[in-house]
């Protein structure tokens, strides 16, 4: 998932609720840790989700994209 604001979060997506939508075992991208976002989703990939949350709700309107986990990996 893409927010507006450039968060990018991977995990089980739940349901989309009023509140927005709910995923669940996430990992969040974080743009000032150094990695590009395309090295950090092949990690993803390659060794497992890396859970930083147990459960996120983002509100619909802060998502720019919803896409599968296997659509976001060049194999």
């Amino acid at each position: 998932m893409t927010c507006v604001d450039g968060r990018r979060y991977v995990g089980r997506y739940h349901e989309t609720t009023p509140r927005g939508v709910l995923l669940h075992d996430v990992a969040a991208f974080e743009q000032s840790g150094g990695m590009a976002f395309e090295e950090w989703i092949g990690r993803q990939w390659k060794f497992g989700v890396h859970v930083a949350h147990k459960h996120v709700v983002v509100p619909t309107d802060e998502i720019r994209e919803l896409a599968r986990f296997s659509e976001l990996i060049d194999r």
